[in-house]
């Protein structure tokens, strides 16, 4: 099983932008954060048994520049992301 979980693009700034969002929202954020440094995904991988399943996160992104500080930005942005999907997840298993 794999379950999309995030998809959306880092900006310059490196907020990122939900890819469900309104063509109008979308165009105005990436004005806002300065333009496009890549685009990221979070996806869920199970395995295991159905009845106790071992979940685990991976995270992609493409990088839309060149350059090796393109490549730490999106790193950077990358574990920002997973920490707060997570820390989501966590609060929404706890309530």
């Amino acid at each position: 099983m794999r379950k999309w979980i995030y998809l959306g693009i880092v900006g310059l700034d490196l907020r990122t932008i939900r890819h469900d969002q309104t063509e109008e929202i979308i165009f105005r954020r990436l004005k806002e954060v300065g333009g496009a440094l890549g685009l990221i995904g979070i996806t869920a991988f199970a395995s295991g048994p159905p009845e106790k399943p071992s979940v685990s996160f991976q995270v992609f992104y493409r990088p839309l520049k060149k350059g090796t500080s393109v490549i730490e930005q999106l790193d950077k942005a990358k574990r920002e992301l997973l920490a707060t999907v997570l820390k989501s997840l966590e609060d929404q298993a706890a309530s």
